[in-house]
């Protein structure tokens, strides 16, 4: 299982507040960083993905 530890929090309350969505300042940030760690470890998983559908079965 992978982890991914920026997990950011998102308020709906004040946020349309107008009507329109407004994200709270840093949330850019949050999400950013919550998908540079979920990129990295799809890329480091790729090859366990990869490794299961090469594996031979025994017939």
């Amino acid at each position: 299982m992978a982890t991914v530890r920026a997990q950011p929090t998102i308020s709906t309350h004040p946020s349309f507040h107008t009507g329109t969505f407004v994200p709270q300042e840093g949330l850019d940030t949050a999400v950013d960083t919550m998908l540079d760690q979920l990129i990295a470890w799809s890329g480091a998983l790729r090859g366990v993905r990869q490794g299961r559908t090469q594996t031979p079965t025994a017939a």
